[in-house]
C-alpha cells in the first residue's frame, strides 16, 4: 500500500471549489455522470481518485507497516518521525499548561477544550480499537495529563465564570459537558468510521485553536494562565500530526475519494495557532515595556 500523498483528488477539489464559488446556482456544478455508482466510488470518478475498500484486518496491517517503516528507517519514511515528534511536543505543551495552572491557581485550558480533550483520550484508550502499543503509551499519558488538567479546571475554574448560574453549578456543568463531549465523540466515530479517532481529534483541535484565541481576550491585562511555550510547542506539534496524518489517513482510508475536509482543518488550525502566539508575543512586550 503506498502511502504517497494525494494530489489529483485534492487539486480536483480545489477547482470544483473555485468554480462553485463562481456559479449562479441557477445549475449546479457538482454533477455525478456516474450515478450508478456508490457515492464514494461516482466521487473518486469525478475527483479522479482510485477509491478502494480495506477491511479493518487490512487497514490494521497498513497502520503497523507505517509504524514499522518509521521505525527502522525513519530517514526514508520520514512521515512517522514527524509525526511522533508532533506527539511528543504536544505532550510537552500539556506539561507546560498543568504547570502554569498550579503557579497562576488558574485553569490554563477553557472548559469545552479540556472536556473534548479529556473525553477523547478516555474514548482512545478504553473504547477505539489500537493495534499500536507506542500510540497505546502516548494515549495514556496524555490520559493522565488530562486528569490533572481536568482536576484544575474542577479546583480554579468556578472563579472565573462570568455567567452567575454557570459560576454557582460549575461542578454539575462541567460534568454534564464531559458526558455529551463523550457521546458526540463517540457517536461521531461509529458513525463516520473513524475507528482510530483521527478525524475527529482534528475537529476538537480546531475548537481548541479557536477557544485559545478567545482565552488570550478574556486574560489579556494579565495574562494570567497564557503558557507562552505551550502555545509555540501546540502549533508546531499539531503541524507534525498534521503532516504525518496527510499520508497516513489517506492509504487508512482509501475508501473516502476527497480528503479536503480535512486540509481545511490542517489549515485553519494553524492559522488560529499562529495568531494565538503572535497574540501572547505582542502583549508580552507591551506588558515589559
Amino acid at each position: 500500500m503506498s502511502l504517497a500523498p494525494p494530489g489529483l483528488g485534492f487539486r480536483r477539489s480545489l477547482q470544483l471549489l473555485w468554480l462553485g464559488l463562481l456559479g449562479t446556482g441557477c445549475v449546479k456544478l457538482l454533477q455525478i455522470p456516474n450515478r450508478d455508482l456508490p457515492w464514494n466510488e461516482a466521487l473518486g470518478h469525478l475527483l479522479g481518485t482510485r477509491v478502494q475498500q480495506l477491511t479493518l484486518e487490512q487497514q490494521e496491517q497498513v497502520l503497523l507497516q507505517h509504524i514499522d517503516r518509521g521505525l527502522s528507517d525513519p530517514i526514508a519514511s520520514p512521515y512517522f518521525l514527524i509525526g511522533v515528534v508532533g506527539c511528543a511536543l504536544w505532550t510537552v505543551a500539556y506539561y507546560l499548561l498543568v504547570r502554569k495552572a498550579s503557579a497562576d491557581k488558574v485553569h490554563t485550558l477553557p472548559l469545552l477544550a479540556i472536556c473534548l480533550n479529556f473525553t477523547w483520550e478516555a474514548m482512545a484508550v478504553f473504547v477505539l480499537p489500537n493495534p499500536s502499543r507506542i500510540w497505546t503509551v502516548l494515549e495514556w499519558s496524555w490520559l493522565a495529563i488530562d486528569v490533572l488538567l481536568l482536576s484544575q479546571l474542577y479546583k480554579y475554574g468556578r472563579s472565573t465564570q462570568h455567567i452567575p448560574e454557570v459560576r454557582r453549578h460549575f461542578p454539575w456543568v462541567v460534568t454534564a459537558t464531559l458526558v455529551v463531549c463523550f457521546a458526540g465523540q463517540l457517536t461521531f466515530v461509529l458513525t463516520f468510521g473513524d475507528l482510530l479517532g483521527f478525524i475527529v481529534a482534528f475537529v476538537i483541535n480546531l475548537v481548541m485553536s479557536v477557544l485559545f484565541v478567545f482565552l488570550f481576550f478574556e486574560r489579556r491585562d494579565d495574562l494570567r494562565g497564557i503558557s507562552y511555550g505551550a502555545a509555540w510547542l501546540k502549533m508546531v506539534g499539531t503541524l507534525g500530526t498534521c503532516v504525518q496524518c496527510a499520508v497516513l489517513l489517506p492509504a487508512l482510508r482509501p475508501d473516502i475519494p476527497s480528503w479536503g475536509f480535512l486540509h481545511f482543518l490542517y489549515v485553519l488550525i494553524f492559522v488560529f495557532d499562529l495568531g494565538y502566539v503572535l497574540l501572547i508575543r505582542q502583549r508580552r512586550r507591551q506588558l515589559s515595556m
